[in-house]
């Protein structure tokens, strides 16, 4: 018999499944020692996301044999302002570069926003930066309502900073504003720029915007802007493993009866890194199969 326990005004009850079981309970971001057991580095980040990813439906199905995919690839998102803002600005897909407190660029900015993220955690630094020209600033902030709340704002808009975002008439200001090494930075925007000019970045092989998409943009419009951004992990990107069916697999490559997994609480999906949109994909394609599956049984 299949089922589920559960507690409700303190008591507990029991509810009969007399097909299946379907386990969508997310991610475990915000349980803070299975993070430590699958990614000590990522139990340092905040997480983000839904708050109700704390790994149980994980551990429920871990206690009946399951077998996990995939912890090795949890990662975080990188664009996240210091402050609370609960969204990530992705500046450098739309021509900005990512530069540590010395002005010196660390990563090819076209690649995935998880694998910056890595970068980013391997800089000495608590926060890094985005730098931006004023090009990019209002481009981006006409783009999308979330854009704008961030970019289209009076302060950025007059070249003035903000609680979460440096301004400067030149590299120079906004450098010393924000305890960023200006001859380092200068030196790194004159570099890029050539390389714009040629289009190729020497330092790390950029050709792209993103992904292969999008020409490079020379950085050389004032006001410029220096974004302080960190990582934070949103989702976790592995966990239970299914089939083809959405069956749960136990450890010993078997489905276990009528236990079925979908979305952000299975693994086998992401690999390495991560491709917008996946996360959804997973969750309505297993969630139908699944279902159909459960319902024939």
């Amino acid at each position: 018999m299949a089922g589920v326990l559960a507690e409700r005004d303190g008591k507990p009850f029991y509810v009969q499944a007399t097909k299946g079981v379907l386990i969508a309970t997310g991610g475990f971001q915000y349980n803070k020692a299975l993070m430590e057991k699958y990614n000590p580095l990522m139990a340092k980040v905040t997480p983000a996301g839904g708050a109700g990813s704390t790994g149980d439906g994980l551990l429920m199905a871990q206690a009946y044999g399951a077998d996990v995919l995939d912890t090795n690839y949890i990662k975080a998102t990188f664009g996240y302002q210091m402050t609370s803002h609960p969204n990530s600005l992705h500046a450098y897909y739309s021509g900005a570069i990512v530069v540590n407190h010395a002005g010196k660029r660390f990563v090819d900015e076209s690649i995935s926003y998880k694998l910056i993220s890595d970068a980013a955690l391997g800089q000495p630094d608590k926060f890094t930066f985005q730098l931006f020209d004023e090009k990019v600033r209002s481009e981006m902030g006409g783009m999308t309502k979330r854009f704008a709340e961030i970019l289209d704002v009076p302060e950025l808009k007059a070249g003035k900073d903000t609680p979460y975002c440096f301004a400067g008439q030149t590299l120079e200001e906004v450098a010393t504003k924000a305890g960023v090494d200006p001859e380092g930075l200068q030196a790194t925007v004159a570099q890029y720029n050539a390389d714009v000019e040629k289009g190729k970045d020497s330092q790390f092989g950029r050709t792209s915007l993103t992904s292969g998409f999008g020409q490079m943009k020379k950085i050389e419009t004032p006001p410029f802007f220096l974004y302080p951004s960190v990582p934070r992990c949103i989702a976790t990107y592995c966990g239970i493993k299914i089939d083809p069916r959405a069956r749960v697999i136990d450890v010993f490559g078997e489905p276990i009866p009528g236990l079925y997994a979908c979305g952000e609480a299975t693994g086998g999906v992401h690999g390495a890194a991560y491709m917008t949109g996946t996360a959804f994909g997973k969750a309505f394609s297993f969630g139908r199969l699944a279902a159909l599956d459960i319902a024939k049984n």
